[in-house]
């Protein structure tokens, strides 16, 4: 039988031995990764049985990684445990709303994962049952080992001596395994009552009746006013993050304006007014082109219908400036929200449909949607009769774009409370990201 594998996801080294080492006592073998990007690139070599992922991590949140492997049909039907600290009925209904199928706590014991790989049919049920539940079945089971240990006659034949050591030693294993989990909560709640409990000092006798000590009142307001003010921190932290998340938005707009100024060339006025202080001549400078950037329809050939005119202008301008350098043609694929099926084909969703219920995520360029060739007959033309004219001066260079390089930003998924865009949103952005981008680049 083929040993199920496991993939853990949390930052802590800590954590993810310590979980590794509960599902390996199980038989299960166990990969790791540290963020949730690396584990969706692990998902897309690898498919395990189970997922435990950890909330919080640097990057990408652990409820965040859920959406992205619930909206990944290869993916989808993999198991995910949230594996945290975090806890309560509001968390488990959000874990549970996002496609994740349970909470597991980090102070898990052995028996709770045992039970948990059971419901999810990773390992065999039991085959006896559980002593803790049974009383009348733990003494029978411990007087049967006394028997058997301190009794000197040899057993009778017909009895099974073998198989009643057997079942002993596994009553006893049940035994510790409910032992364990006891101690470990019972541990676990003693803890927290010594921190909740309140220091009372017990005051000499007095000559008159002892008055009601304040200190219980003061303990709790002290309390409550520390709730109120990390309640406060929490918010403000959620506030200055959106806020950083605005400025970093802002910074990139800025960088793109002033990368598009820059890249205008000078007024002809101004290159008169410098020869004239100079007292030279006025000389030919090496022409800077602003780039030009075409949005593709969802479904077109990203190399074909305006954009071969884009081309066309845009060339035209440089060859005529007889300089030297390369056109660069860079084409960018949006990933839209898509609703439809392999047979009778993909379209956009509608507006208002949660992104969760995409049926499907792709680029624009994906060969699932059945696109064609991204270069037409007629851009391959026109890009032919460029080259001649601009000879060994203008070269032409054509590509596919990064992916991270984006024109908008997608909407943010995830968080607490979880926020779930619309395909609508989604769309927008990808239909602004759907692009061909035309640029200048001078040779040195």
């Amino acid at each position: 039988m083929t040993a199920k594998r496991a993939l853990v996801v949390d930052d802590s080294k800590s954590a993810r031995a310590f979980l590794a080492k509960l599902l390996e006592e199980q038989s299960l073998e166990v990969d790791a990764a540290e963020t949730a990007e690396q584990a969706i690139d692990y998902l897309s070599q690898h498919r395990p049985d189970v997922i435990f992922m950890d909330h919080l991590m640097p990057g990408m949140d652990g409820f965040q990684a859920v959406q992205a492997i619930k909206s990944n049909p290869r993916t989808a039907t993999i198991p995910i445990l949230m594996y945290t600290s975090q806890e309560g009925e509001l968390y488990l209904g959000q874990a549970r709303a996002l496609g994740a199928a349970g909470v597991l706590p980090k102070s898990v014991a052995p028996a709770d994962v045992r039970t948990v790989l059971q419901q999810l049919h990773l390992v065999d049920q039991p085959e006896t049952a559980t002593v803790a539940a049974q009383p009348e079945l733990l003494d029978a089971a411990v007087a049967v080992a006394n028997t058997v240990e301190t009794a000197a006659p040899p057993a009778p034949p017909e009895v099974d001596v073998e198989g009643v050591r057997e079942d002993i030693g596994a009553l006893k294993r049940q035994m510790a395994d409910q032992l364990e989990v006891l101690g470990q909560r019972f541990s676990a709640e003693l803890r927290a009552a010594i921190r909740e409990a309140v220091p009372l000092v017990e005051p000499p006798p007095p000559a008159e009746p002892p008055r009601a000590s304040p200190l219980p009142w003061i303990v709790a307001l002290a309390a409550g006013l520390a709730a109120v003010v990390l309640g406060t921190l929490w918010w403000q932290g959620g506030l200055r993050e959106a806020a950083l998340r605005n400025d970093l938005a802002d910074a990139r707009a800025t960088v793109t304006e002033l990368s598009a100024r820059l890249a205008r060339p000078a007024p002809e006025a101004e290159i008169a007014g410098t020869a004239a202080t100079t007292g030279n001549a006025p000389t030919t400078a090496a022409p800077v082109a602003a780039a030009v950037v075409v949005k593709v329809p969802f479904g077109e050939a990203p190399l074909a219908g305006s954009r071969i005119e884009k081309l066309r202008e845009f060339a035209g301008r440089i060859i005529a400036q007889g300089t030297h350098g390369t056109v660069e043609v860079r084409r960018f694929a949006g990933r839209f929200c898509l609703s439809g099926n392999a047979t009778e084909g993909f379209s956009m969703a509608e507006a208002a449909t949660p992104y969760i219920k995409c049926e499907l995520m792709a680029d624009a360029n994906d060969a699932a949607l059945g696109n064609t060739a991204p270069e037409s007959v007629a851009f391959a033309s026109t890009l032919a009769d460029l080259r001649k004219q601009g000879g060994e001066a203008v070269r032409f260079e054509v590509a596919e774009g990064r992916g991270d390089s984006t024109a908008a930003a997608y909407p943010e998924i995830g968080g607490t409370p979880p926020r779930i865009p619309t395909a609508g949103e989604w769309n927008a952005a990808a239909e602004a990201n759907n692009r061909v981008e035309i640029r200048w680049r001078p040779a040195p």
